[in-house]
């Protein structure tokens, strides 16, 4: 009987996680078992979204979570709308003004932003990291943990950086803060709204260490977006040239670099009006903006923004008057056309805006040129829509896809809109 019951707690053993997070109701519970690995905030909305409590538990409960947080202290917070979160904070974070609290910024101490969040803090209660936005939206445990993970990994390479600036002087202080900074802002990018923070004050301590900016990431650490908006004052052409010269000199990141040429490219689309010298250039700041950084978000968009900008019909960048031909005139939409397995699909007009709605005549099938499938019928999308969506068969596999639409428009008649592309179950 002995045995069977040993066995049965080996099993339970077994079984059983190897991972377990610490909670605490408080931080003056939390700092009784907290580890160097510091504390988990898990902030939702108290007083106006019942849901987002729901969410913040299913996460904490979660094993994919908890595996990621590992030993951290998790602390479950309520952020109120018609409270005043100040005697809050101080009960259950400790005093903001005393070291050792969890220090969440003013600006983020109400409901500003999205809930759920978690914001990960260290043992000395200041934050470096903050997962929200998109991931926490229909929070999915494994995603919530997958970015966890990413940046558990970065502030990793980011503490022992820090922690030689602690004991460093001068040029040599800017310089290790500086690396820090670099590596940890990148990671921002794994999800829309989820980053990781630069280190408290940390501009300060690189202007008083580097006053001459022999570092160079006194430039860097100062970048400020809004500094280089649009100015009306300023020559369209001379401001894309300052921001192609910013883009390609010393003393900003990779990301900041490929922004400045985001700002050109927006620039030059908004004044250009789709002019071929306009897309032209478009195209070549764009390539400069990918070959920073493919796999960012502004090099992954790189190829995108010719195609959505450009004069063409396609499916990423829908109609617009530039690609409206002649009526009666078959235009092909340009790009990869997901119809290649037998079946049944449906291509819709969805008008965006404009003085005038789209008027379809037909919308034909073909596959390297040979005919598949036509629905020609008049159809219409603006702000009503009449037998707007287009019905296509195909009985055999594709090989190349090409899809022609037939106008009954003028050319250059002032409409937008974008073309969906479903197959029916």
């Amino acid at each position: 009987m002995n045995k069977i019951l040993t066995s049965i707690a080996a099993a339970g053993m077994l079984a059983a996680p190897l991972f377990a997070v610490q909670k605490a109701t408080d931080l003056a519970s939390g700092q009784k078992i907290v580890k160097d690995s510091g504390y988990a905030l898990f902030a939702y909305a108290a007083d106006w979204d019942k849901k987002s409590k729901k969410q913040a538990e299913a996460l904490l409960a979660s094993p994919e979570v908890q595996k990621a947080l590992g030993d951290r202290v998790c602390i479950m917070f309520p952020v109120y709308e018609a409270k005043d979160m100040g005697p809050i904070i101080k009960e259950q974070l400790g005093d903001p003004k005393k070291p050792g609290s969890i220090r969440v910024p003013e600006s983020e101490q109400f409901p500003s932003l999205s809930y759920p969040a978690i914001y990960l803090c260290r043992k000395d209660g200041s934050r470096w990291a903050s997962v929200w936005g998109d991931v926490m939206y229909d929070a999915k445990p494994a995603e919530v943990a997958k970015v966890i993970n990413e940046f558990t990994a970065t502030h990793a390479k980011v503490e022992p950086l820090l922690a030689k600036a602690a004991k460093a002087e001068g040029v040599e202080k800017a310089r290790l803060l500086g690396e820090a900074c670099e590596i940890a802002r990148p990671a921002s990018l794994i999800k829309s709204g989820s980053c990781m923070h630069w280190p408290e004050n940390v501009k300060d301590q690189v202007k008083k260490a580097d006053p001459e900016n022999k570092s160079g990431y006194v430039t860097m650490l100062s970048h400020d977006t809004s500094g280089y908006a649009e100015n009306n004052r300023q020559k369209p052409l001379e401001f894309i040239a300052e921001l192609e010269k910013l883009a390609t000199g010393p003393g900003y990141n990779t990301f900041q670099k490929q922004h400045f040429y985001a700002l050109a490219i927006g620039l030059l689309h908004r004044q250009g009006k789709n002019s071929p010298e306009s897309l032209a250039r478009i195209k070549e700041l764009a390539q400069k903006m990918k070959a920073l950084d493919p796999k960012s978000t502004l090099g992954r968009s790189a190829d995108i923004a010719p195609v959505v900008w450009g004069p063409d019909l396609t499916l990423v960048g829908g109609w617009k008057p530039t690609c409206i031909p002649k009526a009666g005139e078959p235009v092909k939409v340009l790009g990869a056309i997901p119809i290649t397995a037998p079946g049944t699909y449906t291509v819709g007009f969805w008008f965006n805006g404009g003085s005038k709605g789209l008027v379809i005549r037909s919308v034909e099938l073909r596959d390297g040129g040979k005919a598949v499938d036509k629905d020609e019928h008049r159809g219409f999308s603006g702000h009503k829509k009449e037998n707007n969506v287009y019905i296509l068969k195909v009985t055999s596999p594709l090989k190349n896809p090409e899809l022609y639409c037939t106008f009954d428009m003028q050319p250059n008649d002032n409409s937008f809109g974008r073309i969906e592309v479903k197959k029916v179950n």
